[in-house]
C-alpha cells in the first residue's frame, strides 16, 4: 500500500515540473499571435508560435529550458532558441544609401534564428499560465536584420 501511495504523489516524467504538460494561448507584443507549448521532459518544452505583423505572418519553433525563479512556487525562468520563417506581403521599412528611411512595396520571405528569455508563472488555482519574455530574431534570408520582440503570453493549461 505504501508503494501505491508514493507512486500517486510522483509527477509523471513527461509533465513539466510546473504542473502541466501542454498549454495553448495568445502572445501580445510586437508580433502578436498564437502560442502552444508542450513539455517533452521535466524541464524542457517545445513552443510553436504563429505571429502576425508587417502585412504577413511568421511561424517559429523553439526548444526552451525551465528553471525555478526567485524561490517562488510555479515561477520559472524560460530560455532557449529555435528557428522561424516569415512571409510578408506589401510594404516594409528600409533605408536608402543616404541612411534615410523609406518603405518598399515587395513580398519578402525571411528565414532565421530566434532566442527567448523570460519568466512564466503557472497559476495553481486556475488552469492558466502568464509569461513575460524577450525574443531576439536574427534573419539570415530576406530582410537580413536583427529585431527584438517582447510579449506577454496568456495560455490555457491542458
Amino acid at each position: 500500500k505504501e508503494t501505491k501511495n508514493e507512486d500517486k504523489k510522483k509527477p509523471s516524467s513527461s509533465y513539466g515540473k510546473y504542473g502541466y504538460k501542454t498549454s495553448l494561448g495568445l502572445r501580445a507584443g510586437f508580433t502578436s499571435g498564437l502560442s502552444v507549448k508542450h513539455f517533452i521532459t521535466n524541464n524542457g518544452a517545445i513552443e510553436g508560435l504563429l505571429s502576425f505583423r508587417w502585412h504577413g505572418f511568421s511561424a517559429g519553433a523553439l526548444y526552451e529550458l525551465h528553471k525555478s525563479a526567485f524561490y517562488i512556487s510555479n515561477l520559472a525562468w524560460e530560455y532557449g532558441g529555435g528557428v522561424r520563417v516569415g512571409l510578408y506581403d506589401g510594404y516594409y521599412y528600409n533605408w536608402n544609401h543616404h541612411g534615410d528611411p523609406y518603405y518598399q512595396n515587395r513580398n519578402v520571405t525571411t528565414v532565421g534564428l530566434v532566442g527567448i528569455i523570460g519568466l512564466e508563472y503557472a497559476i495553481g488555482q486556475i488552469p492558466f499560465t502568464v509569461g513575460l519574455d524577450f525574443m531576439p530574431y536574427f534573419d539570415f534570408v530576406g530582410r537580413g536584420y536583427t529585431f527584438i520582440d517582447g510579449s506577454v503570453s496568456f495560455r490555457y493549461v491542458f
